[in-house]
């Protein structure tokens, strides 16, 4: 639950505790320090599930419940096309989130987080990897955001790249979200309103 911090004034407010959940190493690396780079001034907490598909974040929020006001999960959705059954545990984890919290929310891309990367580049490219020089997969790699941001690359250029209309889960507002099965395999990505949401639900100023 939320802790009380104390202001100038002596009036105690309430620190709102978000987790971050997300796939993997790179993507933590990548939205730690893209919302370091935005000003994000909440506490940040940003755990990655290291793999295990969408039961695995189930089974992290149904465990730790207690610890956290909202919980925001950042993941593919490669996986519930590819994968028999996954798109069923996919919707049970959005279930979950709903449940818990009309607040929480989570965000999808597909194929994968690299789809988005490359989307906020300022021109084409089909290799992440080699257009940001690593030698290796740029999988788990700490400096990925800042090798990003070198090469241009705004998360504002990525937002532009991806339709409304083409999103398998819409919540944009506190409500419950829509879903559009059809669309599962579309190109898309609802990170297009993920800071649009993050002001919402925090009342905060994030730079653009």
């Amino acid at each position: 639950m939320a802790k009380k911090r104390i202001d100038k004034r002596g009036t105690r407010e309430p620190i709102t505790k978000i987790k971050f959940l997300v796939e993997g190493i790179t993507e933590k690396f990548y939205f730690k320090e893209l919302l370091k780079f935005k000003g994000y001034s909440v506490h940040l907490d940003i755990d990655n599930i290291g793999g295990g598909g969408y039961f695995a974040f189930t089974r992290e929020i149904s465990k730790n419940k207690s610890l956290y006001d909202i919980v925001i999960v950042i993941a593919d959705l490669d996986r519930a096309v590819i994968h028999f059954g996954e798109k069923e545990k996919l919707i049970e984890l959005i279930s979950l989130l709903e449940k818990l919290n009309i607040k929480n929310n989570i965000f999808l891309t597909y194929k994968n987080i690299e789809t988005w990367q490359i989307a906020t580049l300022p021109y084409k490219t089909n290799d992440l990897t080699l257009e940001l020089g690593y030698s290796g997969k740029s999988k788990g790699k700490e400096d990925i955001f800042q090798r990003l941001k070198d090469k241009g690359a705004k998360f504002e250029i990525g937002e532009k790249k991806f339709k409304l209309e083409n999103l398998f889960y819409i919540k944009q507002e506190l409500e419950k979200g829509k879903f559009k099965e059809e669309n599962i395999s579309k190109n898309q990505s609802n990170l297009i309103y993920f800071f649009e949401y993050l002001r919402n639900i925090l009342k905060i100023e994030i730079k653009n």
